[in-house]
């Protein structure tokens, strides 16, 4: 007589996630079942094909993938080996919140910063002045988000488009300051360009 025993269990593991590329990351984590009493003569595991790939769901990570094959582990200590069953979740996060809430603010804020380098150069107050403003807005958001990206070792992808985004802004109020500076007389020399011919070499860098 054939018997089919199901018994449902409730599984905790830790996984060794790799955040370099947060929030457009992708882990893998690793289930490991076997038996380190019953070696191989006593029990057997036998992996079965299945599809819970396509049933189990996750607010913040879609199932990409679970694959399961069999181990056998020989220990020195009782000379007999031993068989697993390893199951392999692959786990790809969600990136629809970081995008609204992060990343295109952060890209909106960044892009109306270098808009302001276009601006007309004889009204360098008003033009300085929103480049500093849309400045601060930069720093506002990498402060309010600070909270809401991992705290590890090293950069992630979202630490790296923010210093490139912080570092596009704070260069548009430098250049303006700069024209500012060269159009007060601060620098004089013959050879230099009239400021409005600087103003288009430093925009096209």
């Amino acid at each position: 007589v054939n018997l089919l025993w199901s018994r449902p269990l409730d599984v905790q593991v830790n996984c060794e996630v790799d955040m370099r590329q947060y929030p457009f990351d992708q882990q893998s984590c690793f289930i490991v079942v076997g038996s380190w009493t019953s070696s191989r003569r006593e029990m057997l595991l036998i992996p079965q094909p299945f599809f819970a790939e396509y049933t189990i769901h996750s607010s913040e990570f879609q199932v990409v993938n679970i694959t399961v094959h069999e181990e056998d582990v020989y220990t020195h200590g009782t000379a007999q080996m031993f068989n697993e069953v390893v199951y392999k979740i692959v786990l790809q996060r969600y990136p629809h919140y970081h995008l609204i809430n992060f990343i295109l603010p952060m890209l909106a804020v960044t892009l109306l910063t270098i808009a302001t380098m276009w601006m007309n150069p004889a009204a360098i107050g008003p033009r300085v002045n929103s480049a500093t403003k849309l400045l601060l807005c930069v720093v506002s958001i990498i402060f309010i988000t600070a909270r809401s990206r991992p705290a590890l070792h090293g950069d992630i992808w979202m630490d790296r488009f923010q210093s490139h985004c912080l570092a596009l802004s704070m260069s548009s109020v430098l250049e303006s300051l700069f024209i500012d500076h060269i159009k007060m007389g601060g620098i004089s020399a013959v050879w230099l360009p009239c400021p409005d011919r600087i103003d288009a070499i430093l925009r096209a860098l």
